[in-house]
């Protein structure tokens, strides 16, 4: 399909796959996409999330309550301002909350892992308003429901998410998990 990339992929407990990116085949906007696939490299459902502006996720994961974690970056064509995006998705890929990071411009979530505790590691990287091209690293804890204590700001933010049938190239995804050759 146009535009349909998968940035990150993780095993799940049952030998299977959860895999998150973005897509555009759904129209213009950039959509974040999610897919989970069987042990034998079907698809188990697959979701695409649109919200008022682009979405692309760059990791996801289990987490310890059988759920899913995504992360990544949203943004607007018309201001180019950057913020943490992060949702939690349910086994069904439904979304149980979403978040979006950063009380200015310029935050973009480039992974995350779970810690031991249930809690959240995420890797971003913030972009300086005052010097073009500047940037900084930033690592980020937040607890099991995507809450920073005293770190950022975080505000309510709403995307919508559908059923797809976008047809992913499940090769390419199942050969990382499997070492098939890709077709």
């Amino acid at each position: 399909a146009k535009g349909d990339s998968v940035s990150a992929v993780e095993l799940t407990g049952d030998g299977g796959i959860v895999a998150a990116g973005s897509t555009s085949s759904f129209g213009a906007s950039l959509d974040a996409w999610v897919l989970r696939l069987d042990s034998g490299g079907d698809v188990v459902w697959q979701r695409a999330f649109r919200g008022a502006d682009e979405i692309e996720l760059s990791a996801i994961f289990p987490t310890i309550d059988g759920n899913y974690i995504t992360a990544g970056a949203t943004w607007s064509d018309a201001t180019t301002e950057h913020f943490g995006f992060m949702m939690k998705l349910d086994t069904s890929g439904n979304i149980i909350w979403q978040k979006r990071y950063g009380a200015v411009s310029g935050l973009m979530f480039s992974s995350a892992v779970p810690t031991s505790a249930g809690g959240i590691i995420v890797t971003a990287n913030k972009y300086s308003n005052s010097a073009v091209g500047a940037r900084n690293g930033t690592v980020v804890l937040l607890d099991a429901n995507g809450e920073a204590a005293d770190c950022m700001s975080t505000a309510s933010w709403t995307a919508t998410g559908q059923e797809t049938n976008a047809r992913p190239r499940i090769s390419t995804v199942a050969a990382i998990a499997t070492n098939a050759e890709a077709v």
